[in-house]
């Protein structure tokens, strides 16, 4: 029950401010840029202050040295998952931009914020050990999975070099690199208190903002249409359940044949990342570049709701 009951107010949480967003919307608060400069806020200072609060505090020398275990175990899974993504968006999409979208969410789930609060509910003694684990997955979201996915032109039209240059080194990867340098010479324990205090402080605005931002998004969405499609179902399902099952069917044969040995933390931390819903970057991110997002945050919305049912039931096979 306690997994029930963490779920269920996480999400709470969550649609309450997606339903802020909504409501300004339709009461008239708030025009319809509104959603451009919130994500160009989210996109420019709030998911930057989060990626670089995370480097800085988990990325030193110490803890590298002592959690290659989780490290390693994550670069696997990755391994495992991004060419089933690519294969599952393959047959899913014909639409180059939204194959793109179904290849991101299916990759990176929303291990981070509704990652911890699940694992620091649940499994706290284990949770120091989840912030290493996906590690890999904030180098992965943000020196490849935006750029290449969500921000990248889906035209097909060549580009010359220094605009690439240019998309690869947005706001997000300039903080994954500052946060490297930061974290792995040690320079955090010597920051100001003012800045880790606004670090600290854009970052607990990150999630918020961006479920705000969500209902603002969706308020122009027709729902009759976005239930319609059944690609949304399809690939919620896949993130929730089909991929989080076959790594759980994994976990158990490997148990069986003693294959290699993985603590109970380990298969937690895989488990829990697998398991979570559709992460908000699929909205977030394209939205303040002008890309469509209707069908990402009909996905975000739909597997949000899911979940509530579909964690619980992952877990419990553990």
């Amino acid at each position: 029950m306690d997994i029930f009951w963490s779920t269920l107010n996480q999400l709470g949480f969550l649609f309450s401010l997606i339903l802020v967003g909504f409501l300004l919307v339709k009461c008239k608060v708030l025009t319809g840029n509104a959603a451009n400069i919130l994500a160009k806020i989210e996109n420019v200072i709030l998911i930057p202050a989060m990626v670089l609060g995370a480097f800085i505090k988990n990325f030193t020398l110490e803890g590298l040295k002592t959690s290659w275990q989780p490290l390693l175990l994550c670069a696997v899974v990755l391994l495992l998952t991004i060419p089933l993504a690519f294969l599952f968006a393959h047959f899913l999409e014909k639409d180059v931009y939204h194959k793109r979208i179904s290849t991101f969410v299916l990759i990176f789930s929303n291990y981070g914020f509704m990652g911890n609060t699940i694992m620091l509910a649940i499994f706290p003694d284990y949770f120091y050990e989840y912030i290493i684990f996906t590690l890999p997955l904030h180098v992965l979201t943000y020196m490849w999975g935006a750029p290449a996915l969500l921000i990248a032109d889906a035209t097909g039209e060549k580009r010359p070099l220094s605009a690439k240059i240019k998309a690869f080194f947005n706001p997000m990867i300039v903080a994954v690199l500052i946060g490297m340098i930061v974290g792995i010479t040690g320079l955090g324990k010597i920051l100001p208190k003012w800045v880790n205090l606004t670090i600290d402080s854009s970052t607990d605005c990150m999630a918020p903002v961006g479920m705000i931002l969500t209902g603002i998004t969706v308020s122009d969405i027709k729902f009759k249409e976005m239930l319609k499609n059944w690609r949304i179902y399809v690939v919620s399902l896949l993130r929730l359940v089909v991929i989080p099952l076959l790594f759980i069917g994994l976990f158990k044969l490997n148990e069986i044949l003693g294959w290699i040995p993985l603590g109970k933390s380990l298969v937690a931390c895989t488990v829990c990342m697998l398991s979570m819903p559709l992460g908000l970057n699929a909205v977030i991110i394209p939205r303040a570049y002008d890309k469509n997002t209707d069908a990402a945050a009909g996905m975000v919305i739909l597997s949000h709701v899911l979940s509530i049912v579909t964690i619980p039931l992952v877990f419990m096979l553990l």
